[in-house]
């Protein structure tokens, strides 16, 4: 992960794959996926709680696809911080 901060204070994090980051300008920090402000750990409970990935992806229409929900899943199997409601 690159991690990248700017005089400002911001910065951005970048999470393997394309379909995440963290911007500390948004959702205060916590990994979203690219271009919305669905954070990672709500798609990851709701796949823990065991609701069908299509269902997950359905729930966010046009923020989140079914490719983002599994890369998610898998990508937390590495990084279980990913996971969690808090900052990473």
């Amino acid at each position: 992960m690159a991690l990248r901060e700017s005089s400002d204070a911001a910065y951005t994090k970048e999470i393997p794959g394309p379909l995440h980051r963290c911007r500390s300008e948004i959702c205060h920090g916590k990994a979203t996926f690219i271009g919305t402000r669905v954070m990672v750990w709500q798609v990851l409970e709701a796949a823990r709680r065991g609701e069908p990935w299509d269902k997950i992806a359905a729930d966010w229409p046009g923020s989140v696809s079914l490719e983002a929900v599994a890369e998610a899943v898998a990508l937390a199997r590495h990084d279980p911080s990913l996971a969690r409601r808090k900052n990473i």
